[in-house]
């Protein structure tokens, strides 16, 4: 944990749906670049329902993250 920002080296990722070849990739290249940049993705998926992406950042709130992915390819905010 970054002590002067009370930030971790979590970054977190949150697609619509992981098992979808295109998400699983954008998913999978963020990942990627996070690990060689010394971050540690957490990838989770809203499986397409609002409320849940909510709860899903919400709940990555609470771990401080350095860093958070979400609604990358467009769509209508919640």
């Amino acid at each position: 944990m970054n002590q002067n920002r009370r930030l971790t080296k979590n970054v977190g990722v949150v697609v619509p749906y992981l098992a979808d070849p295109f998400f699983a990739e954008i998913a999978r290249s963020i990942e990627r670049r996070c690990m060689a940049a010394g971050f540690f993705p957490l990838l989770f998926s809203s499986h397409g329902a609002p409320e849940q992406e909510r709860a899903i950042l919400d709940s990555l709130r609470s771990l401080k993250p350095a860093a958070c992915f979400w609604r990358l390819w467009g769509g209508h905010p919640t």
